[in-house]
């Protein structure tokens, strides 16, 4: 079951992989693992903003 933190982070992460034009594929909250589908070009926009928001 996910508690509210983990549903604000996924919350979090979908707004911010959206914005980049692309979709997530699979995210494993405990082992910190997001996979993208998307242009390669968006995935690593999408990948460098996910790093500054969840750094």
């Amino acid at each position: 079951m996910m508690d509210s933190k983990n549903s604000q982070l996924l919350t979090i992460i979908v707004n911010t992989v959206e914005k980049h034009g692309c979709k997530l594929a699979d995210v494993d909250l405990d082992k910190h693992i997001i996979k993208l589908e998307g242009p390669e070009k968006n995935k690593k926009a999408c990948a460098k903003a996910l790093a500054e928001i969840l750094d």
